[in-house]
């Protein structure tokens, strides 16, 4: 490598007026060493565009950056170590590289000792460029997002990708997420919605895998009492006559440390594997809004969950969501967004605190009163390593 400093602009403080020195902090550390099918880039060129300062000051189509993290921003660069067969030493690329002189990418994978897990890659990329430039970086065993706009819309930007995604054989998924209240409705409207927008994913875009999100206008969540009566349906019909591999995508309003949140994944995760989801994603606790308001205990819980509805029949699973919900469905508008990652976490060891622990454990208690056999099957084993 040319330089043993990683040298970087991480973002301190929001900004009131125009971007000044005062909202970053100038940092070096050492350059990360590559992985397998990992590429260590050296940043030559960044680019200053007047959206940074959006990025910076709050969310806007994109999530804010969080405080403490090196600023976002697209860059040139020219590979400098690589252990991936799709690229050598000395290629420029492009990308969302960061104000950074070096990036590495799948770092998150091989540190979690998973050095070849398919990653949901490229998916907040704005235009069919950023998805052009960036996806071979990747390669066709990961996962390539493609959104349907909420009224079965598309666009010449989404199709290209479709069509490039298709000639480099790469995995595609899709994401349909209809609007409690808009086009189609209430949860009646919703549920058809769900069950047509995945059914024109496969046939638009030729997808893999699919993704249901739908969302209340307010809330920002997934888990109101109407639309969770519309993911039921939706997902009985889909799973019955199809062969869609289709999620549900958890997104709650409560955060961590808070029982709200676990409550709301509970019940969303009952509902999705009752009605025979192939799959769960999230939790995206606080909304999927708040900047570092997500941990690690919510996802095992919602795999604890998840393992511990599977067999159950529907009546049975619906009679405890009737439950939980009444829990906390009248929370939603208080936006119990709960803290941030290094408020519930030991950010060191990277163990949940007591404190998160003893409400983690008293909504498992609950649970159980109510129920639910959290204890079946060895579901706690089986979310230690799923």
């Amino acid at each position: 490598m040319s330089s043993a400093v990683n040298r970087q602009w991480r973002l301190v403080r929001r900004p009131s007026g125009p971007l000044d020195a005062s909202n970053f902090e100038w940092v070096a550390g050492p350059v990360p060493a590559p992985g397998d099918g990992e590429v260590l880039v050296r940043t030559l060129q960044l680019s200053l565009d007047p959206t940074y300062r959006s990025w910076a000051a709050g969310e806007t189509y994109v999530p804010a950056v969080p405080i403490g993290a090196v600023m976002r921003g697209i860059g040139v660069g020219v590979v400098d170590a690589s252990r991936s067969p799709a690229f050598a030493p000395g290629d420029l690329v492009q990308g969302m590289l960061g104000w950074q002189e070096w990036e590495m990418t799948t770092t998150a994978t091989r540190r979690a000792g998973r050095p070849g897990l398919g990653i949901g890659c490229i998916e907040n990329s704005v235009t069919e460029i950023g998805e052009l430039s960036a996806s071979e970086a990747f390669g066709p065993r990961h996962w390539h997002h493609i959104a349907m706009i909420s009224e079965f819309k598309t666009n010449y930007g989404l199709m290209i990708k479709v069509a490039h995604l298709i000639k480099t054989n790469s995995i595609i998924h899709s994401f349909y997420n209809t609007i409690y209240g808009g086009t189609v409705g209430g949860r009646e409207g919703m549920a058809i919605a769900i069950v047509g927008g995945c059914i024109l994913l496969q046939m638009a875009y030729m997808t893999k895998t699919h993704s249901v999100s739908p969302t209340h206008p307010f809330y920002g969540n997934t888990t109101t009492p109407d639309i969770l009566r519309a993911i039921a349906p939706a997902q009985q019909a889909l799973s019955r006559n199809t062969h869609l591999l289709n999620d549900v995508v958890i997104t709650p309003v409560g955060g961590p440390g808070t029982k709200t949140l676990l409550y709301e994944v509970a019940a969303q995760s009952m509902v999705a594997v009752a009605s025979g989801s192939a799959a769960l994603i999230g939790p995206r606790s606080g909304a999927g809004t708040e900047p570092g308001h997500i941990s690690g205990l919510e996802a095992r819980f919602m795999a604890e969950v998840a393992h511990a509805t599977a067999g159950m029949s529907r009546a049975d699973a619906d009679a405890i969501v009737q439950r939980i919900v009444a829990l906390y469905a009248d929370d939603l508008d208080k936006r119990p967004f709960g803290k941030r990652f290094d408020e519930v976490y030991d950010v060191v060891r990277v163990q949940p605190t007591a404190e998160w622990l003893a409400v983690y454990e008293a909504v498992k208690a609950e649970l159980r009163d109510l129920g639910l056999n959290l204890d079946s099957a060895g579901a706690y084993a089986r979310a230690s390593t799923g």
